[in-house]
């Protein structure tokens, strides 16, 4: 479910495979374009999911205490099933002992790939 931004206008920090110019990233700019969220790249270069989570993970530590409406999120799909699996056990890990001040990181994951959810999503609207 996406949550609508329209009133409160949520900072999104994001690291996803692809980059700012890769599907995953197009796709959630989209997606903050139309519910007014801003969206902060936390990484604009391509990654594996691994490093992502090494990433996104790093980013808060040395950001901590981030504005109250702010979100962590990675994205990817399974391209890389090793190290997709290992950026779930490292968030887990990060999420579980986080200190006060340091975000919770989201995962959006998608199998197989995730431009799957812009089929989903037109098919849905024509049903």
């Amino acid at each position: 479910m996406v949550r609508n931004c329209t009133r409160i206008k949520k900072r999104i920090y994001l690291a996803c495979e692809g980059g700012d110019v890769g599907t995953e990233g197009r796709y959630i700019y989209s997606l903050c374009q139309t519910y007014s969220c801003m969206l902060l790249y936390i990484r604009k270069d391509s990654l594996d999911p691994k490093s992502l989570a090494d990433a996104a993970i790093d980013f808060a530590h040395r950001n901590a205490g981030l504005p109250k409406k702010s979100e962590i999120w990675i994205v990817f799909d399974n391209d890389f099933p090793e190290k997709a699996r290992q950026a779930f056990e490292l968030v887990k890990q990060y999420n579980n002992s986080r200190k006060r001040g340091e975000a919770f990181i989201n995962i959006a994951f998608n199998s197989p790939v995730v431009e799957t959810w812009g089929l989903l999503s037109c098919g849905l609207k024509n049903m």
